[in-house]
């Protein structure tokens, strides 16, 4: 992922309707990690991501990345 590249959600057999309601035929702009870190009593950590979709910024962890396709842009 590379910050300010455009990315589509790939359903790719993702089955969540309210996530794929939210996510399908919108093209979303990578943001970049969120400052927000959560930390867990035992050291672990979850990193989230940002996107920003329809003027929204939207939350995601890293396994949604892996549902994000890079769109090729000729700028």
């Amino acid at each position: 992922m590379k910050i300010g590249n455009l990315y589509m959600f790939d359903r790719n057999g993702f089955c969540n309707f309210e996530v794929v309601q939210r996510w399908q035929n919108k093209l979303a702009v990578y943001l970049g990690e969120d400052d927000g870190l959560i930390f867990y009593a035992n050291g672990h950590k979850i990193i989230n991501h940002k996107f920003l979709v329809e003027g929204n910024v939207q939350l995601v962890d890293k396994t949604f990345l892996e549902l994000m396709k890079e769109i090729k842009t000729n700028v």
